[in-house]
């Protein structure tokens, strides 16, 4: 299989951002997730990561803190979406997206545990994002990386990338998107992205209108998860 044949095999998968269809039924999606991770030996469990969600820079706060990961000598992957001009940027190592030669043979490997998902997972077929997903928990265990960087796709609480166990999660600005998925309010989308959020487990929210801030608040407290709230814990200023 070269680069351009695992393209086609990838777009034969549903895909929210190409068409805005969704595969399965919102129950699915996690158990679906899990089922392929469990075929391929969780590879997602054998590094730290931090997880990344919220509306507004996500991506650039995934980018920078594995940028600082870099610089602390740390070996670090980092997952982002959408891309730019080639899929291959979702998946980067020290900030060099995986090679195309690369990327055609580990979506080779993984083909087969995809199959298997749907035919014997009872969960129907993997998407798109939930197959890009799992690639890079593979391309990352394969380069031993220390940490990994990872953004959410969509919302937080059901998105295929919740199935990591962070150090820290993050929530940026958090502001009305995908409604109609998510929910018609600030605080339903903030409880969507909240649900990043594990037992005991650190959160860093970035500054945010009180209406979503009371939602993370809440579900940090019912999850002992400490929370550091970036508007109250440092200040600045801008200068012309």
């Amino acid at each position: 299989m070269d680069y351009s044949r695992a393209k086609r095999y990838l777009n034969t998968l549903q895909d929210w951002e190409r068409d805005g269809t969704a595969a399965g039924t919102p129950e699915t999606y996690l158990p679906r997730m899990r089922a392929l991770l469990r075929r391929m030996g969780n590879p997602q469990r054998e590094f730290a990561s931090v997880i990344v969600g919220g509306t507004n820079g996500k991506g650039t706060v995934a980018g920078v803190l594995a940028a600082l990961l870099q610089a602390c000598g740390r070996h670090t992957g980092i997952y982002t979406s959408p891309h730019l001009h080639s899929v291959t940027e979702r998946i980067r190592v020290g900030m060099e997206p995986i090679g195309r030669g690369d990327f055609a043979a580990l979506l080779r490997r993984l083909w087969p545990h995809a199959l298997w998902v749907e035919r014997e997972g009872a969960y129907g077929p993997l998407s798109f994002f939930e197959m890009m997903t799992a690639m890079a928990f593979e391309h990352f265990r394969e380069r031993r990386v220390d940490f990994q960087v990872v953004e959410v796709g969509l919302g937080g609480r059901l998105d295929s990338t919740n199935v990591v166990e962070p150090e820290v999660s993050v929530i940026t600005p958090v502001s009305l998107d995908h409604v109609a998925t998510l929910g018609g309010t600030l605080a339903l989308i903030a409880g969507e992205k909240a649900g990043i959020i594990k037992q005991g487990v650190p959160v860093v929210m970035a500054r945010q209108r009180e209406e979503a801030a009371e939602v993370v608040r809440r579900v940090a407290s019912e999850r002992s998860a400490p929370l550091t709230e970036v508007s109250s814990s440092l200040t600045w200023e801008t200068k012309e």
